[in-house]
C-alpha cells in the first residue's frame, strides 16, 4: 500500500518543441515619452495590443509620435503599442485651449510641442522595466525502471516494486526576476526547486526478497537474505529533491501580428546549475528475530552545470488574455555522487555493518561510494495561459515538462553482485530524469 497518493498528470514528450518559449513571456512596458504625455497611464485599460513596439520608430529622425512610421523592423521591444490618436484627445484640446486666439493650427502647434520636449536628441529615452514573477509548481516525476524486490510466496500476485514508492507529485516555488528595457536586451534571473518528497510502500505477509545480492552479504554468518526472508514485512521507501538556479541574458526580437493579434518572440542565452538527489531504502523488519531491522541504503547525488539557449513566444489570444509557449536545451556537466550500504539492528537496538561474504572484497563492510563526471543533455517545454487583472499584473497559469539525460538514480545503483567490487564502486549514470506538471501564480511589473 501507499502512504501518499496524488493526482497524476498526463505525460507528453519533451523533446520535440524545445525550442519555443519558457515559463515566463514577455510583459508589457511604457516608454517613457508616451508616458510623459499620456496621463494616468496605469489606468488605460485597453489590452488590444499590450506586448510589443519599437524604441526608436523615429529612426534617428525628429517626429512626433502621431507621425512615427509602422512598426515593421526587426529590433521589437517591450512596449505598449498605444495608438496617439485614441488617447491624446484631452491633452491636445487643452494644448488647442491656451492656443484658440492664435493664427497657429493647433495640431502643428502640439507637433511642435512634440519636437520640443521629446525628440530634441537623435536618441530617444530608454524605457525599461523590472518583471517578477511568482508561481508554485506540483510536478511528478516519471520513474524510468521498476525494479522487483519482493514477492508474497502465498500468492505471487503481491509484489513490491521500485514504482510502488512513488510520491506522486510534489510542489515547490519557482521566482523569476527580469529586467528589459526598449533596447531589446534584458536579463533575469531565476530559482525553481522541489521541496523533498518521500514514499513509503510496504508487503506483509511474511514476503521473499528476490535481490540475490543479499545472499552476499552477512552479519555475525548469518546473510541477509535469510533476515529478510524470516521477516514480518518488506517496506521500500524514495525520497528526492530538485533545486534549479538560471541566469539568462534575453534578446527580444520580432512582433508578428497572425490573425490580426500580436505575436511576441524572445530568445534566451544563459547559464544553469541543477540539484537531483533521491535515496532508496529496501529494509526488512521482524518482531521475532535476533536482528529486527535489516536494511539496504542506496543514495545519489547529481550537481549539473552548464549553458543553455531557448526561445519564448506570447500570442494574444483575447484583449486581456494571452497564450505562452517555449523551451530551452542544455548542454551539461554532471559530477554523480553515488553511496550503497548496508545496516542491522538488533533487538538491544544496536547497530551492526554486515560485511561482503565473499571474492576480493572478502570481509570488508559493505559501504561504498563513487564519483563520477558525465556529459547531460536537457529539454524543457512550457505552455501556459497568461491573464491581465491590471496594467502591471497578471495570473498565470501553465504545464511544463523537463528532461535531463546521463542521471544517477538510486534504483539503477544497487547492482545484482555484491561481491564485485568494481560494479560496487562505479557510479551508474545511465538514467533519465523527467519531471512534469502545472503551475500557478503570478507576474508583476514595476
Amino acid at each position: 500500500m501507499k502512504f501518499q497518493t496524488y493526482s497524476r498528470i498526463p505525460y507528453v514528450a519533451i523533446f520535440a518543441l524545445a525550442l519555443v518559449s519558457g515559463s515566463h513571456g514577455v510583459f508589457a512596458q511604457d516608454a517613457p515619452e508616451i508616458e510623459a504625455f499620456i496621463e494616468g497611464i496605469d489606468n488605460y485599460d485597453d489590452y488590444s495590443d499590450p506586448i510589443i513596439s519599437r524604441p526608436d520608430l523615429s529612426g534617428g529622425r525628429d517626429l512626433p509620435p502621431n507621425e512615427l512610421p509602422s512598426a515593421d523592423s526587426d529590433d521589437f521591444v517591450v512596449a505598449p503599442n498605444l495608438v496617439p490618436e485614441q488617447v491624446n484627445e484631452p491633452a491636445k484640446a487643452a494644448v488647442a485651449e491656451t492656443k484658440k486666439d492664435s493664427n497657429t493650427n493647433p495640431d502643428t502647434f502640439v507637433n511642435d510641442y512634440f519636437d520640443e520636449h521629446y525628440y530634441t536628441d537623435a536618441k530617444p529615452p530608454v524605457a525599461r522595466t523590472w518583471v517578477l514573477g511568482i508561481t508554485v509548481p506540483i510536478f511528478d516525476r516519471e520513474f524510468d525502471g521498476d525494479r522487483l524486490f519482493s514477492v508474497n510466496p502465498a500468492d505471487l500476485t503481491q509484489t513490491l516494486r521500485s514504482n510502488n514508492a512513488d510520491p506522486n507529485g510534489t510542489s515547490g516555488i519557482d521566482i523569476n526576476l527580469a529586467r528589459r528595457s526598449s533596447t531589446g536586451w534584458g536579463f533575469e534571473a531565476r530559482y525553481w526547486g522541489l521541496y523533498s518528497s518521500a514514499a513509503t510502500s510496504v508487503l506483509g505477509g511474511n514476503p521473499t526478497t528476490v535481490l540475490n545480492g543479499l545472499g552476499q552479504i552477512n552479519d555475525n554468518g548469518v546473510a541477509l537474505s535469510n533476515t529478510f526472508n524470516t521477516a514480518d514485512f518488506h517496506q521500500l521507501t524514495r525520497d528526492y529533491s530538485f533545486n534549479n538556479v538560471e541566469l539568462n541574458l534575453l534578446r527580444n526580437k520580432r512582433n508578428f501580428a497572425p490573425l490580426g493579434r500580436c505575436l511576441t518572440t524572445e530568445r534566451l542565452y544563459g547559464l544553469r546549475f541543477m540539484q537531483f538527489d533521491e535515496s532508496l531504502e529496501y529494509a526488512g523488519v521482524s518482531s521475532t528475530n535476533a536482528v529486527i531491522r535489516s536494511a539496504l541504503n542506496s543514495s545519489v547525488e547529481n550537481s549539473l552545470f552548464g549553458i543553455q539557449t531557448g526561445c519564448r513566444a506570447e500570442w494574444q489570444a483575447f484583449s486581456r488574455a494571452s497564450l505562452t509557449i517555449g523551451g530551452k536545451l542544455g548542454l551539461f556537466n554532471n559530477r554523480a555522487r553515488t553511496t550503497i550500504g548496508a545496516s542491522n539492528q538488533a533487538a538491544n537496538l544496536d547497530f551492526s555493518t554486515p560485511v561482503v561474504s565473499s571474492g576480493s572484497n572478502a570481509g570488508a563492510a559493505f559501504q561504498f561510494g563513487d564519483r563520477k563526471d558525465d556529459l547531460s543533455l536537457m529539454g524543457e517545454f512550457d505552455l501556459g495561459l497568461a491573464y491581465h487583472l491590471t496594467q502591471r499584473s497578471r495570473f498565470r497559469i501553465g504545464y511544463r515538462v523537463l528532461g535531463v539525460s546521463e542521471i544517477a538514480d538510486a534504483e539503477k545503483n544497487i547492482p545484482t553482485d555484491f561481491t564485485n567490487v568494481t560494479e560496487l564502486q562505479s557510479a551508474n549514470t545511465d538514467g533519465d530524469l523527467v519531471l512534469r506538471g502545472g503551475y500557478v501564480g503570478l507576474e508583476f511589473g514595476f
